[in-house]
């Protein structure tokens, strides 16, 4: 159905995008960052799963009308 079709889109495209920030970042996850503070890479990072999960709260629960 159309619901579903949509998620699998969603699903597909969120995880090229978080593979293309793994691979553009080219990031040395072992190297320690100083004063304990999360890294760049990782905030920013999280700043976009931040905004593109906000986005998800306004679609609507179900296709039809609220039927499952």
């Amino acid at each position: 159905d159309a619901r579903h079709a949509a998620e699998e889109e969603i699903y597909t495209n969120l995880n090229q995008k978080i593979d293309q920030f793994v691979q553009l970042a080219d990031y040395d996850w072992t190297a320690p960052e100083p004063g304990g503070r999360a890294s760049d890479y990782l905030v920013d990072l999280i700043a976009f799963l931040r905004s593109t999960f906000a986005v998800f709260t306004h679609l609507p629960v179900s296709l039809h009308g609220g039927e499952h």
